[in-house]
């Protein structure tokens, strides 16, 4: 797992600077921090000139495309992984962030055309996967997670690439005077001149889901959609973006037992390292599955990490008792305090680069912390709720008309015939089940909000997918809600130096899951209906009934008790109440007035405080933080 960066100087000029890109990949350094490496283009003439010796601050000639690079060794420890690497020839430069897990099944047919490997690391095959069979042909055989650059001197054009799912980070930043791309955003701040400015046009979105798809909240910055390559012309500024296909032969699943098959390939695939390697473990269903299969095959070496809490009401660690003892794994829990929350706010904030979406983020960051005393590769039950209909919201398209209708009108604020009528649309109720926020809440703060411009888009796409209501809204929910989640998986994992695998998003697995009849995913257990039914019965034989049959607590966070802390009050109306005034965005006054009641204010008023919250503290350090000062923001994260 690593960084990688880039930019391209669109106005026509050159310079053999290296600073700008040490400083860009340096921003990174938490992603990789065993070794680095840079590199200048020149496009006009296709010659590739690495950066020689620690100390250089410039490159022998004058570029216009520069390449940089951190790298945590997993595969292959050696300088024989060094990135950026190089084609034979020279003519090819290629960075990989990520893992992929059947590479090494392509090293005879890859031998056989003459290509002899230097080292043994996952990159090297791609580079050559790509030299056989060019772009479509190599991301088509790949089965991992990862964001690739590539630029092609024959061609004259970078290539950028993302993994199917958007497990891996890629950003794209395009203005006047830079193409850039990065794995982590706050590395375009170091670009000469560039600074952060708010894009209002993408508050609507953020106030209503608390997060943004595939924009983000900064002027001319996005990211690249997962399942896309982007092809750029530096010779003319033309980009443009394209899906590609992955290979999608699979055998159907007609029972568990098959799908438990596909789900220990899939585990025994990410198995593979050359550093210590651990489970996250929650104790719910999936993680305890990943941890069950995983343990198979290491045994009492296996470590599992979890986190716990004071407060047994937010706790499963009955439920990680049970898996540790039942499988023998060595267990290190971790409780996360109102301390460590309150203090470490802002921190997570540097790192998701995002206002924080999900409050959970922060028990994320404290387990890949204390993580990395005993592994850096740790593999997670995420993506398994989205592919086989694990969240309440699914159950509620067997019945639509029943709980599901009076649970949204008793959250309404505003005209319940209006939620009503607008509730008869499919797409609709799809696309608003994932809401944080209604527009009726959302304008007490931001009274601009406009519901249309956050809505309709993910309506389009929700409309242009195909299959049975529960196939659609699966496949909608992996291309919206998932993303988010991999994302907080990745930045607060990799802000330790932490490698994250998630098994549930193998492709041959996602590819069976999707031939799985709606029976088999959705059903009637012990205890009512369950979603996710082919996998709880899984769970079924290896923990029990009790075990597997309770109630989906998730991962929640005790919030209102957190927030109600003398601490965070003080952080509240020292900090960050004036900072959302002086900024003049959102109305202040109903924000006091929640602050002030935290005990006995309704949900929807602490999660729209806590949107502002986390929008506040990302805006003070990225709107209003000066990067090129010399200031290393990265030591105080």
């Amino acid at each position: 797992m690593c960084g990688l960066t880039g930019f391209h100087l669109r106005d026509g000029g050159t310079t053999s600077d290296a600073v700008t890109i040490q400083s860009m990949s340096q921003a990174q350094s938490h992603r990789g921090p065993d070794d680095a490496g840079h590199a200048a283009i020149d496009c006009r003439s296709g010659s590739i000139e690495p950066l020689e010796g620690n100390g250089a601050t410039s490159f022998r000639t004058s570029a216009d495309l520069f390449f940089g690079f951190r790298r945590l060794s997993i595969l292959d420890l050696s300088l024989n992984g060094h990135q950026p690497m190089a084609s034979p020839d020279g003519q090819v430069l290629l960075m990989l962030n990520g893992e992929i897990y059947n590479a090494f099944d392509f090293v005879p047919e890859l031998e056989s055309e003459g290509y002899r490997f230097r080292g043994k690391s996952d990159t090297e095959v791609v580079l050559n996967l790509y030299l056989v069979h060019g772009l479509e042909g190599m991301l088509s055989r790949l089965n991992g997670m990862f964001s690739i650059a590539i630029y092609d001197s024959r061609l004259g054009r970078l290539f950028l690439a993302r993994d199917r799912f958007g497990i891996k980070p890629l950003y794209i930043l395009e203005n006047e005077r830079f193409f850039a791309f990065s794995s982590e955003l706050k590395s375009f701040g170091y670009l000469p001149g560039f600074r952060f400015s708010l894009d209002q046009k993408e508050l609507s979105e953020f106030l209503m889901f608390r997060h943004n798809r595939d924009r983000t909240l900064l002027e001319d910055i996005r990211q690249l959609p997962p399942g896309m390559v982007l092809s750029y012309d530096p010779s003319t500024g033309d980009s443009r973006s394209t899906t590609y296909q992955t290979e999608a032969s699979t055998n159907a699943i007609e029972s568990p037992e098959q799908f438990a098959v596909c789900l220990e390939r899939a585990i025994e695939a990410q198995l593979i390292s050359d550093v210590p390697l651990g489970c996250q473990l929650s104790g719910g269903v999936d993680s305890s599955l990943v941890t069950h299969f995983a343990a198979q095959r290491a045994g009492a070496d296996m470590n599992t990490v979890s986190v716990v809490f004071a407060d047994e009401r937010f706790s499963e660690e009955t439920h990680i008792d049970y898996v540790e003892q039942t499988l023998g794994v060595r267990g290190h829990r971790f409780q996360l305090s109102p301390e460590y929350y309150i203090q470490r706010l802002d921190a997570a904030t540097w790192h998701l680069e995002q206002p924080i979406s999900h409050p959970n983020t922060i028990g994320v960051m404290l387990l890949s912390e204390r993580a990395r005393e005993f592994v850096t590769v740790l593999l997670s039950g995420e993506g398994a709720d989205e592919l086989l209909a694990g969240y309440s919201r699914f159950l509620a398209l067997l019945h639509p008309w029943g709980k599901s209708l009076l649970s949204r009108l008793r959250g309404v604020r505003g005209s319940r015939f209006q939620e009503l009528l607008a509730y008869r649309d499919p797409a609709w109720r799809a696309v608003t089940a994932t809401l944080v926020s209604r527009a009726s809440v959302a304008r007490r703060v931001y009274p601009a909000l406009d519901e249309s411009a956050a809505i309709e888009p993910r309506l389009d796409l929700y409309r242009a997918t195909a299959g049975s209501p529960l196939e659609r809204q699966r496949r909608y929910e992996m291309a919206t809600y998932l993303p988010d989640l991999l994302l907080r998986q990745d930045k607060m994992s990799m802000a330790a130096s932490i490698e994250n695998r998630v098994p549930y998003l193998d492709n041959p697995l996602v590819n069976a899951a999707f031939t799985i009849d709606r029976e088999q995913l959705m059903g009637r257990g012990p205890n009512g209906p369950h979603g996710k039914l082919i996998l709880k019965r899984i769970c079924e034989k290896v923990f029990g009934r009790d075990f597997t049959y309770r109630k989906k607590q998730g991962f929640g966070i005790p919030l209102r008790q957190f927030m109600a802390r003398s601490s965070f009050q003080n952080e509240l109306h020292d900090r960050i109440l004036p900072g959302i005034e002086k900024r003049g965005v959102f109305a202040v006054e109903v924000l006091r007035r929640t602050a002030r009641n935290i005990k006995a204010a309704e949900w929807a008023d602490i999660e729209l405080l806590w949107t502002m919250v986390a929008f506040e503290s990302w805006a003070q350090q990225f709107l209003d933080a000066d990067f090129q000062s010399g200031i290393d923001r990265t030591s105080g994260a």
